[in-house]
């Protein structure tokens, strides 16, 4: 055997043995080929309880108990004076309709109504009249509580349950002026939201 030969027979003798050392190899021994890993993604949304008075102020206005009436009875819920019993002096902005209060956070609410007066009378300084409190709503899915005129308690009155977001709810008052108030009365309602 030359020289050559024997140089040609050591060189296909080492291809063999590769070969056989590759494929005879388990599984995963072989370095450098692609892995797998994991990534995430990942978002937080909190919780927003937020409301919005839109219409703030019921005004019924200035003026007198119309001549030959006992009393005067007003409702924001029907426009201010559905008795024309009310004698207007002043020809200024009258708002007569009710407060409404809009959910606008990401959560359903229920909204409570709080008067700073205790009763009726704390309102009307001691005189005879009536001074309560509705809600209305046409909000899918929520429960309107105070369905009937209710007068102040001294705490916070259930107005509506399960107030969807972006939708409202309404607060009317319905007021009887007695016939030996004079002067000027105001009350300021706290809306209050909490997580249905």
């Amino acid at each position: 055997m030359t020289s050559r030969d024997t140089l040609s027979f050591l060189l296909g003798l080492s291809i063999i043995i590769s070969l056989i050392g590759i494929f005879s190899l388990p599984d995963g021994f072989l370095t450098g080929l692609a892995t797998t890993d994991t990534g995430q993604v990942r978002i937080n949304i909190t919780q927003s309880i937020n409301i919005n008075v839109t219409n703030r102020v019921i005004d019924f206005g200035n003026g007198t108990i119309t001549p030959g009436k006992i009393n005067c009875s007003m409702d924001s819920e029907k426009g201010g004076d559905p008795g024309n019993c009310f004698t207007s002096t002043w020809g200024g902005n009258v708002s007569r309709k009710g407060i409404t209060v809009r959910n606008i956070g990401n959560t359903f609410v229920n909204i409570t109504a709080q008067s700073t007066y205790a009763t009726e009378a704390a309102f009307w300084e001691g005189n005879p009249g009536y001074y309560k409190f509705k809600c209305n709503s046409t909000a899918a899915g929520a429960t309107v509580a105070m369905t009937t005129w209710t007068a102040p308690a001294g705490a916070a009155l259930n107005c509506i349950y399960n107030l969807t977001p972006t939708f409202l709810v309404e607060l009317n008052v319905n007021i009887t002026i007695p016939s030996t108030a004079i002067g000027f009365y105001n009350d300021t309602i706290t809306f209050a939201a909490v997580k249905f």
